[in-house]
């Protein structure tokens, strides 16, 4: 008998533990697509300015299914204090946007998904 907590299932994850691609471990994750792995990064509303606790997406420079590189104008963000153009961290297609133009969200919050494959995972 497995002490309580340590079962697994038949495909030897436990039941309790989220999918890996709904985790966050260095805001990189990866999800088994179609028999290969893919590579999605979560981009979340940065911290500009030290007070900064929110900000408002004013307008998204790309869209679902664009390929970016790092230093593209992913989208125009504003603040209490002043308004700006986000230049993306990292390279990928766009594969989800999670926070709409004129929606305002707290700093750390998720608000796209790059992939390594302009595919989306489970599409």
């Amino acid at each position: 008998m497995q002490p309580l907590g340590t079962s697994k299932n038949k495909k030897g994850h436990h039941p309790n533990t989220p999918p890996l691609w709904e985790t966050s471990r260095a805001q990189h994750c990866e999800a088994k697509c179609m028999g290969m792995y893919i590579m999605e990064t979560l981009i979340k509303m940065p911290q500009v300015s030290p007070t900064m606790t929110s900000g408002t997406i004013v307008r998204w420079h790309k869209t679902i299914g664009d390929k970016v590189r790092a230093g593209d104008i992913l989208l125009e963000l504003e603040t209490d204090e002043f308004s700006m153009d986000f230049e993306i961290p990292e390279q990928g297609y766009l594969v989800e946007i999670l926070v709409s133009e004129g929606i305002s969200v707290d700093i750390d919050t998720v608000i796209c998904v790059l992939s390594d494959t302009p595919m989306r995972r489970g599409v």
